[in-house]
C-alpha cells in the first residue's frame, strides 16, 4: 500500500456523524507517515464480540453480527488506527450467518457513526435480498448514523435502544490543500489534463466548491432515495422527518418513522426467530390521586326573627275624622282652616 493510499481514502466521500470528521482527518495524516501495526481486538459489551465487525455469534439460535465503529470499505492501516469496520469482511460475515450456518435469522448489531460511501448501497441491498431467505433485524445499540443507518433501513425490522441514536443522513467531503511545503521542503503541484478540469476541483475558489457541492447533493439524493425506498416511505419524508442531517434519539426516532420499536437486544432475536417481539413494558401505573374533600363548613342557624310588622292601612278621611277630636275641634272652631275643611269635604260630612 502505498503512503498516499489513507489520505486518497479519508478525503473520499463521507456518510458519518460530523463529530467523527476531524478525529479521522487526523488519523488519516498518521496513517501516512508510515505502517501501523495491527490494533489487538478489544473486548465489547455485547457478548464477546469483537469490536470491529469481522465475525458473528450465535445465541438462542440466532446470529448477532456486529457492525461498530466507522465503517471502511475494506481493512487498512487506516482502518486499523481507528478500530473500524471493515463493510467487506461484515457483509462475508452477514452472508455466512445466514447462508451457511443453522440459525434461524440475524440480527445486526450497530453502534457506529457511518463511514465512506463507497459500497453501502451495494451492502443495503444484499442485506434486503439476506432477508428473504431468513429473518434479520436491525438492532441499534449506540448511534446508526448515516452510512450505519442506511445499512440498518435495509432490515426490513429495525429496532433501537431507548438512548440509541439514528440518522445523521448526509454526505461530506475533505479535499486535502497543501497550503505550504513538507519538512522536507517539497512541495506537490498537481496538474490536470485539459479535459479534466473538474477532476481536482479547488475548494478556495467558487468554482471548485459549487462543483465538490454539486458532487456531495448527488450522493446524498441517491442515499435518501435508496433509504426511502427501504423504509417504504416517500424521499421528501426522508428528507423533512428523518432529522436533515441531525440525530433523534430513541423515541422521537420511532415517531419520525425511523425504527419500527424502542426495545432491546431481545426484542430483535425474537424477530429475527421469527416470533413476535416481546410486548412493551406496561408504563408503571400512577397511584390513583389521594381526593380530600373539602372541609365542611357549618353556617349558623339563621336567628328566628319577628315577622315584619304589617303596613299600616291608612284611615279613609272618615274614619280619620272620627278618630282625631284635634281635627274635629280644628274645623267646628276655625271654619276657615283649609285643612280641616278639605278633610271634613272628603269625608262627606260638610259641602263647599
Amino acid at each position: 500500500m502505498s503512503r498516499n493510499a489513507p489520505i486518497d481514502e479519508a478525503s473520499g466521500f463521507w456518510a458519518l456523524d460530523p463529530a467523527q470528521s476531524a478525529f479521522i482527518a487526523e488519523a488519516s495524516r498518521a496513517a501516512a507517515a508510515g505502517p501501523i501495526p495491527p490494533l489487538a481486538a478489544a473486548a465489547s459489551p455485547l457478548g464477546g464480540m469483537r469490536a470491529r465487525a469481522e465475525g458473528y455469534e450465535l445465541r438462542a439460535g440466532v446470529a448477532i453480527v456486529p457492525l461498530t465503529g466507522p465503517i471502511m470499505p475494506s481493512a487498512n492501516a487506516l482502518s486499523r488506527m481507528l478500530g473500524a469496520a471493515s463493510l467487506s469482511a461484515f457483509m462475508a460475515a452477514l452472508t455466512e450467518a445466514v447462508e451457511g450456518t443453522d440459525a434461524k435469522g440475524a440480527v445486526i448489531v450497530i453502534d457506529s457513526p457511518g463511514g465512506l460511501f463507497s459500497g453501502i448501497g451495494e451492502a443495503a441491498d444484499a442485506i434486503r435480498d439476506l432477508s428473504e431467505v431468513k429473518p434479520i433485524a436491525a438492532y441499534v445499540a449506540g448511534n446508526a448514523a448515516s452510512a450505519a443507518y442506511w445499512l440498518a433501513s435495509a432490515a426490513p425490522t429495525v429496532i433501537a435502544h431507548r438512548s440509541a441514536f439514528v440518522g445523521g443522513l448526509g454526505i461530506a467531503a475533505g479535499v486535502p490543500v497543501q497550503e505550504r511545503a513538507d519538512r522536507d521542503g517539497y512541495r506537490v503541484v498537481e496538474l490536470v489534463s485539459a479535459n479534466a478540469a473538474e477532476k481536482r476541483p479547488d475548494p478556495r475558489t467558487d468554482t471548485g466548491r459549487s462543483a465538490i457541492l454539486a458532487q456531495l447533493d448527488a450522493f446524498e439524493s441517491e442515499m435518501l432515495a435508496d433509504i426511502a425506498r427501504l423504509r417504504g416511505v416517500s424521499a421528501d419524508r426522508v428528507r423533512r422527518n428523518f432529522g436533515r442531517g441531525g440525530l433523534l434519539m430513541g423515541q422521537k426516532a420511532l415517531a419520525a418513522g425511523m425504527v419500527d420499536r424502542v426495545g432491546r437486544l431481545e426484542d430483535a432475536i425474537a424477530v429475527a426467530r421469527g416470533e413476535p417481539a416481546p410486548a412493551p413494558a406496561p408504563a408503571a401505573k400512577a397511584s390513583a390521586p389521594i381526593v380530600v374533600a373539602p372541609p365542611i363548613v357549618r353556617q349558623p342557624a339563621p336567628i328566628a326573627s319577628a315577622p315584619p310588622a304589617p303596613s299600616p292601612v291608612p284611615l279613609t278621611p272618615e274614619e280619620e275624622w272620627q278618630a282625631s277630636p284635634a281635627l274635629r275641634a280644628e274645623f267646628l272652631n276655625d271654619r276657615n282652616s283649609w285643612l280641616a275643611f278639605k278633610r271634613a269635604v272628603a269625608a262627606g260630612l260638610t259641602k263647599e
